[in-house]
């Protein structure tokens, strides 16, 4: 996204993606440049020639940004100091909670980001987060964009009709991958608490991952098959999360937190756990949702519960949530992010001509 709303009058945009593979490939921006190294999923042998292409994109590059943590960061780095071209860290998530479960290549290319020209955190969270792991300059702080208008238009579109009879009921949704950073198994025994006290509603999962079946075990254990629903990964969400009554976020923690945002923008109020880092600076002091203890599912359980039965307060908080987000719309990111691209461009430094002879 952010790539593809450069000011193309400015700037000309290469992304390098290491593999061909995911429900985005075929998404991608028309008018971009895009240049995949591997088809399909990336390999451990795959390293050389991802490395190989970013030396060879980096010569024909005034500035570098190293868009994920792990090897893209290392790579990127490497290809950077060879060339002498300046380069940017791009990091999305809180480093003390994400630390503690990354591979090597994600703990080596954090603790490297003070060799970067540049370091751009996704949240003040993790801006402050990385600066009192690693000290030196504080990162500085963009926040990730999102088109409103877009998520707008996306959310007027249809549901898919086998879909339709999860909405026959007032829904909370959630999106994200299933694993134990997004820790969905909390909705679902905050959804079967909410049933206990004979609240009427259905709870929506989408996304996909390796805690899918681990999840839907929760759900039969817990008596509520019938009312929660996994919809895999889908193309729109926007237009799900529109329908429906309330979105939640149950994370363990984050960088940013962009569902958030987008549940915003599509009008949905939001009840979220307050995980590190960036919920608590999306909903802030907005009105246009609720901020629980991480963990404390019986918290989550009450506040979803005020907004699936309070119809003004619900109402109140939906009239907050399109102009809440767009404090996060693409505009202001994207100036801020031309500001730096082009102050480091003019920090490029051509590589020695050897003396002839």
């Amino acid at each position: 996204m952010l790539a593809s709303y450069l000011d193309r009058g400015r700037f000309d945009p290469l992304l390098l993606v290491h593999e061909r593979d995911g429900p985005l490939v075929d998404r991608l921006p028309p008018d971009l440049k895009v240049r995949f190294v591997n088809e399909g999923p990336y390999r451990r042998g795959h390293l050389a020639a991802s490395l190989r292409a970013t030396i060879a994109a980096a010569r024909d590059s005034d500035v570098i940004v190293a868009a994920n943590e792990g090897r893209a960061s290392v790579l990127a780095l490497i290809a950077a100091k060879l060339w002498r071209r300046p380069v940017v860290a791009w990091l999305h998530v809180s480093w003390s909670d994400f630390g503690a479960t990354a591979g090597w290549k994600q703990r080596v290319a954090v603790r490297l980001t003070r060799a970067f020209d540049s370091v751009v955190a996704v949240s003040r969270g993790v801006a402050d987060d990385l600066h009192r792991t690693l000290g030196g300059q504080a990162p500085s702080v963009i926040y990730n964009p999102i088109d409103v208008d877009a998520v707008a238009l996306s959310a007027a579109e249809a549901v898919r009709t086998d879909h339709e009879p999860i909405f026959a009921r007032p829904v909370v949704a959630s999106s994200g991958r299933f694993n134990d950073q997004k820790n969905q198994g909390d909705l679902i025994r905050a959804h079967a608490a909410l049933k206990a006290r004979g609240i009427d509603h259905h709870l929506m999962l989408i996304g996909s991952g390796d805690r899918f079946d681990a999840l839907r075990s929760e759900a039969a254990r817990l008596g509520v098959t019938d009312t929660v629903f996994f919809t895999d990964f889908l193309q729109n969400p926007h237009a799900y999360v529109a329908r429906s009554t309330v979105f939640a976020l149950s994370s363990r923690f984050e960088g940013f937190g962009l569902v958030v945002a987008e549940a915003l923008a599509a009008g949905v109020p939001v009840v979220s756990y307050d995980c590190p880092h960036g919920p608590g600076e999306i909903l802030a002091d907005s009105g246009a949702g609720q901020l629980v203890p991480v963990g404390d599912v019986g918290a989550l359980t009450d506040r979803l519960a005020v907004l699936l039965e309070n119809e003004p307060l619900r109402a109140e908080a939906r009239s907050r949530t399109v102009g809440r987000a767009r404090a996060f719309d693409r505009a202001g990111a994207v100036a801020r992010w031309e500001t730096l691209l082009a102050s480091l461009a003019g920090r490029a430094q051509p590589m020695p001509v050897p003396a002839a002879g």
